[in-house]
């Protein structure tokens, strides 16, 4: 069987893990916070059979460096703008799901439509607030600072899963929460510290590219309200709202998200 893992040195300052698949025009696809690529292995194999596909570890997770220092969001967005001229892309489309979508944003603003042509934001905000931590502290006196291993699974078992499992997709949740068990309890510490999510709603509408929200209607995290916000606030958007789907709706649905991408791009 082919392996599509590659690692590549994005100028000396960080080592990424990524999948690279298929022929045509170039995806690249950017996973949300704590989790990792492989969370798009299905969607990946769909998108494949038509495009060109990068699916990127960001730093901290999945088989990508894991510095202990080094998770602001500016060094994030850092990491893939030097990914893609690293690997000479000199034309893309993103897919971004929550942080990840807050990533493609904040490059497709600096690319102004150069080489990125194409975004598609699954699970967003203009403004991520994570009200979930705020009840997660209330509910379970569970400090922002206290991620040893134990209390990350207190914290997966009795705070965070009511918000990201729908009850009717919880075939899902040992995808989801083996990047959040498996995750070393210092890259924890160090998101929750130094991640700080920035407020885009000033500057959605300098975004040049065609741009395709998606939003789960029951999705707790990155609500409906949410995502249509930044459908709203973005000149040439269009959304599709995917009914009875959480904040994993490409996970839920994945038949579903695959085909209104393809018919998107």
């Amino acid at each position: 069987m082919k392996n599509y893992e590659n690692m590549i040195d994005i100028n000396g300052r960080i080592k990424l893990s990524y999948i690279k698949k298929g022929q045509g025009k170039k995806i690249i696809i950017l996973h949300g916070n704590r989790d990792s690529k492989t969370n798009f292995d299905r969607l990946i194999d769909d998108l494949a059979e038509y495009y060109m596909v990068f699916a990127i570890d960001l730093r901290g997770h999945g088989k990508s460096d894991k510095p202990k220092s080094g998770y602001q969001f500016e060094e994030f967005v850092e990491d893939i703008k030097e990914f893609i001229e690293v690997l000479k892309i000199e034309e893309c489309s993103i897919i971004g799901h929550s942080l990840g979508a807050s990533i493609a944003i904040q490059l497709a603003l600096a690319d102004g439509g150069s080489k990125i042509k194409n975004l598609v934001l699954m699970g967003t905000s203009a403004k991520f607030v994570p009200f979930f931590r705020i009840d997660m502290i209330k509910k379970e006196n569970i400090k922002n600072t206290d991620l040893s291993s134990e209390n990350i699974q207190n914290i997966i078992k009795n705070a965070l899963r009511p918000y990201f499992i729908l009850e009717r997709y919880k075939n899902i949740e040992p995808i989801v929460f083996s990047n959040w068990s498996n995750m070393l309890p210092v890259i924890h510490q160090a998101l929750v510290m130094q991640l700080k999510h920035p407020d885009l709603t000033g500057v959605l509408k300098g975004i040049k590219q065609r741009t395709l929200v998606i939003a789960g209607s029951e999705d707790k995290v990155t609500p409906v309200d949410s995502c249509r916000k930044v459908y709203n606030l973005i000149p040439n958007a269009e959304i599709e709202i995917i009914e009875g789907c959480g904040h994993f709706m490409y996970l839920e649905e994945e038949k579903v998200v695959f085909k209104v991408i393809k018919d998107f791009l």
